[in-house]
């Protein structure tokens, strides 16, 4: 009898024991009020932002050799000339593309007519933008292979900004050039000097 009962207890200590281990339901968390908004969540802003130059090469979807379009780059400076990198800073980007000609007169170059002219979207210091060829309304029969690129980036707190430099983009691809002529054959015997 003692041994059942030294088992009993055992087995409702036990018992007790794993009662007291199941896990139960933590309190509700209520969530914490949000902090008011402060200035940089609502206005952002690139920081020590002092000019923006341009980059424009062709660009390849794929992997074949034909080039697509043209791609601009913008690479952004603070006030000691070091890059800026950032994200989630919406801008809008106006676009415009023209042909130009050389004025030997004033040494200047002057547009002649727009090709293209749009707006894009970027957040970040990394983004391209790309334009493909046939959105680029150049001919190639009269346009020169490159043109002039007028850009404005139109920051959200921190104005306009337009390249200190100016580049030029290309508009269309570059044509293959000509096969080289076939030789000319050359006669298998020559002519001898004393006839």
């Amino acid at each position: 009898m003692r041994k059942a009962y030294i088992i009993g207890v055992l087995f409702g200590a036990v018992l007790l024991v794993l009662g007291a281990c199941v896990p139960t339901a933590p309190p509700p968390v209520r969530p914490k009020p949000l902090p008011p908004p402060s200035e940089k969540a609502t206005h952002k802003i690139i920081e020590d932002l002092a000019y923006i130059k341009v980059l424009s090469s062709e660009y390849s979807d794929d992997a074949d050799p034909e080039k697509e379009g043209a791609e601009i780059r913008l690479l952004w400076y603070d006030s000691k000339s070091e890059l800026i990198h950032f994200r989630n800073v919406p801008m809008r980007v106006s676009i415009e593309i023209l042909t130009y000609e050389y004025d030997r007169k004033t040494h200047k170059y002057e547009p002649i007519k727009s090709v293209y002219k749009s707006q894009a979207q970027i957040d970040s210091s990394s983004s391209h933008i790309r334009i493909p060829f046939e959105h680029i309304k150049a001919d190639p029969r009269l346009d020169k292979i490159v043109g002039m690129l007028q850009i404005v980036i139109h920051t959200p707190e921190q104005g306009d900004f337009s390249p200190v430099n100016t580049e030029r983009v290309p508009l269309y691809e570059r044509p293959e050039p000509p096969p080289p002529p076939d030789p000319v054959p050359l006669p298998e015997s020559l002519p001898s000097p004393s006839a």
